[in-house]
């Protein structure tokens, strides 16, 4: 199962160091609701959206070449088993990702998740 959102900034001229606060909230519903269904169907998560934040202000341990401190919620990305998120947002989500000019968020923001499992889809 592919999980898709495309999230529109109120303010077209946000500058990116705010992309991550407007992101937060649909992040962490995303993430929940993976690992929510991730146990229900006895599946496995990947492509969690966004950069983690459970070593909080310390440096992330895998950074330094350590296993991570929280293998619980530690999950694969979803180019890490060979997806073209790109692609795939436009031919299964119908959304065609647009990109930052590198100061300002773009139009909008496209988070791409999934869920490997057997059996019927689950309701989302």
């Amino acid at each position: 199962m592919i999980i898709g959102v495309k999230l529109t900034p109120n303010d077209a001229r946000m500058p990116m160091e705010q992309v991550y606060d407007l992101m937060r909230p649909e992040l962490e519903r995303l993430n929940r609701r993976l690992i929510e269904l991730e146990h229900e169907k006895q599946g496995f998560a990947l492509g969690f959206v966004g950069k983690c934040e459970r070593c909080g202000n310390a440096p992330c341990s895998r950074q330094q070449g350590k296993p991570c401190r929280h293998p619980d919620v530690l999950r694969p990305s979803l180019e890490a088993y060979g997806f073209n998120v790109s692609e795939t947002a436009s031919q299964l989500l119908g959304i065609d990702m647009v990109w930052s000019n590198g100061k300002n968020v773009p139009r909008y923001l496209t988070l791409v998740c999934g869920l490997f499992f057997n059996g019927e889809t689950p309701k989302w």
